[in-house]
């Protein structure tokens, strides 16, 4: 569940601050560094949630607060695991995957201010970056909104359409946890019965692009496949 901090610039200038301080000053500042890491807040619980091929590391913290990690977040909406510039990072104060121009007329100033990453600890005490769960569908509304605005860059496509899958596995789910509610079976359900329903519905929104693409093409698929893994046993032959 942790994920990398890649070493920024201002990293490698704090440690080169470091070896100029006196042996005091050193100490005092590892103190004052242990104090606030550990007034993070830390998770209750952790888990992996399912959403389609991908596994997204999730956690309850301690205050009740739902997160999705930051690498899990990007990947379920089929972008890069890692923000550019490394943990947390904002561009003018908007996380990169709600920077662009053409999707600020979308974002609500709620949603522009529940954005930033929170930094929590771990279960085993590592620390580590997520955003709100509450944020996912948010995001996927405003790609949703630039859609059918006719506001959305091509270079956008990909992303959205992860978007709107999300969207339709969410509601599929969220009647599903609504009605367990209020029925008193989620005391008796099976512990991943949500995550599966989440899974199936996204593999199976997923399939139905399958026929945009004609039968020649997945032969033609399959043949390569096949001269791609005769041509690799032969490397050891």
């Amino acid at each position: 569940m942790v994920e990398d901090n890649p070493e920024s610039m201002q990293s490698k200038g704090g440690k080169t601050a470091a070896k100029n301080m006196s042996s005091k000053a050193r100490k005092e500042r590892a103190s004052k560094a242990a104090q606030a890491r550990w007034s993070l807040p830390r998770a209750a619980y952790e888990g992996i949630l399912k959403i389609g091929k991908q596994d997204v590391p999730c956690a309850v913290l301690d205050d009740g607060t739902r997160l999705l990690t930051q690498g899990g977040f990007l990947k379920a909406l089929g972008r890069a695991e890692k923000a550019k510039g490394g943990q947390g990072s904002t561009v003018d104060n908007m996380v990169p995957f709600l920077a662009a121009k053409n999707l600020k007329e979308f974002i609500s100033k709620d949603l522009e201010e529940s954005t930033k990453p929170q930094e929590f600890l771990t279960k085993k005490g590592a620390k580590a970056f997520g955003y709100r769960a509450e944020l996912l569908p948010q995001v996927c509304e405003v790609y949703l909104q630039a859609r059918d605005n006719l506001k959305l860059h091509p270079s956008q496509a990909k992303t959205c359409k992860s978007a709107e899958i999300i969207m339709r596995g969410l509601a599929q789910v969220g009647i599903t946890a609504l009605v367990d509610e209020a029925t008193g079976y989620q005391d008796v359900r099976a512990r991943d019965a949500l995550a599966i329903i989440l899974e199936q519905y996204i593999a199976d929104e997923h399939r139905k692009w399958t026929e945009c693409f004609p039968e020649k093409f997945y032969k033609e698929m399959f043949r390569l496949n096949i001269k791609t893994a005769t041509n690799h046993r032969l490397k050891y032959f």
